[in-house]
């Protein structure tokens, strides 16, 4: 995990503050959160694509898409399967491995600064309508790791790195960092910035359906966390684990 660091006020909030920008226009604002500080050409192309392939049906809407996505992407391997309506920000921050398959409804969301990004390596899953939305922070998937329908991974300001083989069932919730302080009452909770530590999940972990992980929170190899657990603290490898908050109830070696 990287280690905590406080953000300040401006760069913890700046989704809100070009939202509400006074200076900027409707359009800058509508560029800056779709393809960042690129230039007009990128908008352009962002949305042709965006229009003419994205809920395009059947095989040829398969077709399109694995075509033309790779041209919006960082990096895009081989085989790469685009369910239909996936919603893609600053897609030039996003790593796509090969044979990933991303399912309809999905949400890959790379807004922030330099250090933003998502890496979704090979043989991934991104199932029906989950969110990975890195603000500031870096997203990183693991081969073979499936992320279940309707899950969202979080990252803001940090890392929150999943390993290999990892399964990730339906609505699970990864949130690394945007532990706002709550310090002063001159101002609003959400421009006083926030503690950001990141979460790491290790190789062949489990997570049961609902699991919640906390920032700040390892979950070590080959562990199994139960279904609707809380977890806010670190998990040993090999272990099973349940309960808000969860806790070690066996160990499977």
């Amino acid at each position: 995990m990287t280690p905590m660091k406080n953000q300040n006020e401006e760069h913890a909030t700046s989704v809100h503050f070009e939202l509400h920008d006074q200076h900027s226009s409707s359009y800058q604002k509508y560029k800056n959160l779709t393809v960042g500080d690129r230039g007009f050409g990128s908008l352009l192309q962002y949305e042709l694509l965006m229009s003419l392939c994205s809920g395009f049906p059947g095989a040829l809407g398969f077709f399109l898409r694995s075509r033309f996505y790779k041209s919006l992407l960082k990096k895009s391997g081989k085989g790469v399967i685009w369910g239909r309506n996936i919603t893609l920000r600053h897609a030039h921050k996003i790593e796509i491995g090969n044979g990933v398959a991303v399912n309809d409804y999905a949400v890959l969301d790379a807004y922030g600064g330099k250090n933003s990004g998502i890496h979704l390596k090979d043989q991934s899953l991104v199932s029906r309508s989950a969110v990975l939305n890195s603000k500031g922070g870096r997203i990183e998937i693991g081969n073979r790791t499936n992320i279940g329908m309707m899950s969202t991974i979080f990252s803001r300001d940090c890392v929150v790195k999943v390993g290999d083989d990892v399964l990730i069932s339906a609505y699970c919730y990864l949130m690394g960092g945007g532990n706002h302080s709550i310090d002063r009452t001159d101002i609003p909770i959400s421009l006083q910035g926030a503690e950001c530590k990141g979460i790491e999940i290790k190789d062949n972990v489990w997570l049961g359906a609902g699991v919640r992980v906390m920032d700040g929170c390892s979950i070590g190899r080959d562990s199994v966390i139960g279904t609707n657990s809380f977890v806010n603290q670190n998990i040993p490898a090999f272990a099973i684990a349940a309960g808000s908050p969860a806790k070690i109830i066996k160990m499977r070696k």
